[in-house]
């Protein structure tokens, strides 16, 4: 995978082609080769935060694609959460 300023590492219950990226000690999301036949090929993508309404998961032809959909979604929730309703900054 390309270098980012997350990390991202291999699951230890699955060692081949399945990571957990972080940021720091935060885990922001994870990418897996999707196992099932008819996803063949497709890197699947998961944020790490539920509660989001924004979409949390989706589909990548690499891992490098599935990884910047995890880092992109991850950064815009934390400008969000910096400049939204329920900042604390006041």
């Amino acid at each position: 995978m390309k270098r980012s300023h997350y990390q991202w590492r291999l699951l230890e219950l699955s060692p081949e082609n399945d990571f957990i990226g972080f940021d720091g000690d935060i885990p922001i999301g994870r990418i897996f080769l999707e196992p099932r036949p008819r996803f063949k090929g497709l890197w699947r993508w998961s944020n790490a935060r539920s509660e989001t309404a924004i979409s949390s998961q989706g589909y990548a032809a690499s891992a490098d694609l599935a990884a910047a959909a995890v880092e992109a979604l991850y950064e815009k929730l934390r400008a969000f959460d910096q400049t939204g309703p329920l900042c604390d900054d006041n």
